[in-house]
């Protein structure tokens, strides 16, 4: 590691804004769609492979934050019930990137199946040690928000939507993806 991890950990972070021009996103999802998976698995494919590559890990997990409603068939529920669902994945450097597309298209679905649970329950359940100085099972967070910026519309005023800076995360990595006028914004 570049730096040695503190016993305790900090919550400190530093966030960096990088747009993702339209019609480079409109490749991705041609790309993505040619092997039958949507746009959330492609990017989410593209950032495991990322991350392969910078750390050399071939056992990655990434938590998906997912609402569970509807795989537990509570449809009426109000609130912030958002699941965080650790998805593992073993990037291959053997396999082409639409073989690796194919992959991890059946295992996010077969992931999926998984989202009424809640990773206290997951944590309970895999009887997995708890160490101060990170986050257990999946430290790095990865999360897509199509649509949020689009429906946001103020009558007779010119404006633009502007994300704070974050200088406290629970993850020590996480990667939100929203949509803007000129692509997408990856946060």
């Amino acid at each position: 590691p570049d730096f040695p991890r503190p016993a305790l950990r900090t919550y400190k972070s530093r966030r960096d804004d990088f747009i993702l021009a339209a019609d480079i996103a409109a490749s991705v999802k041609k790309t993505g769609a040619r092997y039958g998976c949507s746009f959330v698995t492609t990017l989410m494919s593209v950032f495991e492979l990322l991350l392969y590559k910078y750390t050399g890990n071939s056992d990655i997990v990434i938590g998906l934050p997912t609402a569970g409603q509807g795989a537990a068939e509570m449809y009426d529920l109000i609130g912030h019930c958002v699941n965080f669902l650790p998805l593992r994945s073993n990037p291959d450097p053997n396999l082409t990137f639409a073989e690796y597309l194919k992959k991890r298209k059946s295992k996010t679905l077969k992931d999926y199946e998984n989202q009424q649970f809640t990773l206290g329950t997951l944590l309970k359940e895999l009887k997995i040690e708890r160490d101060p100085s990170r986050i257990p099972l999946s430290p790095v967070s990865f999360n897509i928000d199509i649509g949020m910026n689009m429906q946001v519309r103020f009558e007779g005023i010119t404006y633009k939507i502007v994300y704070n800076k974050r200088i406290a995360e629970t993850f020590e990595l996480y990667l939100n993806i929203t949509d803007c006028e000129e692509g997408y914004e990856f946060q």
